[in-house]
């Protein structure tokens, strides 16, 4: 079964979905289809990133991904040494499954260092017009790909891509300080701080999370373990991060848990 999957930040009230699927069925008609999202907001390849890097190992080997997130090619200039950046289309292998997409940082943002193969995409596009890469370009790549075909095939190999983490906590003696990197659709607030730096830092220690005005003294392993339900509380999701919730309700509305708000948490000896 040769599984495709699109992730972009097109919406669904325009046609650019259904036509990029309608080109897969035309080259591959048995081709499973997969959508991650399409609601994430216009060219936020940290979003697009973190929802990619939850759900591509529950894929089966062989799957192909399609990046579909700021996908034009071009050359910029690093706000840091002001050297030239070219943002380019490439095939990775990784996890033995495949990710077509532009080397704007999302690759290294899904996959860290991990990979097995990169090359560089050397396949023509259906058509003069170059803002519909993914359909035009990204496509015929995707089909080759998930009817078995070499990676190799597609494009001369390169050494690595553009290194672009996600935020990493900052971490001290008595404390790690941290954002909510992600907001689900319930609301609720997922953290940059993982379980394992959590555990490491604790290490007996009695300990205080604060974000906003909120404090929690205590991290639960359910949403449904609280006295009282409107409490928001933390847990470790399934995610292996520290979320904020409300176990009936909306973390986001009620308490103001919004994308990069602040997550501290401080250690306290006993």
């Amino acid at each position: 079964m040769a599984i495709i999957t699109l992730t972009s930040d097109w919406g669904t009230t325009d046609y650019y979905v259904a036509s990029v699927k309608g080109r897969i069925l035309s080259l591959m008609p048995d081709a499973t289809i997969v959508d991650i999202s399409h609601t994430i907001a216009p060219r936020d390849i940290d979003t697009a990133a973190f929802i990619v890097r939850n759900c591509f190992r529950d894929f089966p080997d062989g799957t192909v991904h399609i990046l579909a997130m700021d996908t034009v090619e071009r050359k910029l200039k690093n706000s840091v040494n002001r050297e030239n950046v070219f943002y380019s289309h490439i095939v990775v292998k990784a996890h033995n499954q495949y990710f077509i997409g532009n080397d704007n940082g999302i690759f290294s943002k899904i996959l860290d260092d991990s990979f097995e193969d990169i090359v560089d995409l050397d396949v023509p596009q259906d058509s003069n017009y170059f803002t519909f890469c993914t359909r035009d370009r990204f496509v015929k790549a995707a089909v080759y790909l998930a009817k078995g075909g070499d990676i190799y095939d597609l494009g001369a190999e390169r050494d690595g891509f553009i290194k672009s983490i996600l935020m990493k906590p900052l971490i001290f003696p008595n404390m790690i300080k941290g954002t909510i990197v992600y907001v689900d659709n319930f609301g609720n607030g997922i953290s940059n701080i993982p379980n394992k730096l959590f555990l490491q830092h604790k290490q007996g220690r009695t300990y205080k999370l604060e974000c906003n005005s909120y404090e929690i003294t205590d991290i639960k392993t359910s949403y449904f373990d609280v006295d009282d339900d409107t409490d928001l509380l933390a847990l470790f999701g399934s995610h292996g991060f520290i979320e904020l919730a409300i176990c009936y309700d909306n973390a986001d509305q009620l308490c103001g848990i919004r994308k990069d708000t602040t997550v501290i948490i401080s250690f306290y000896d006993k």
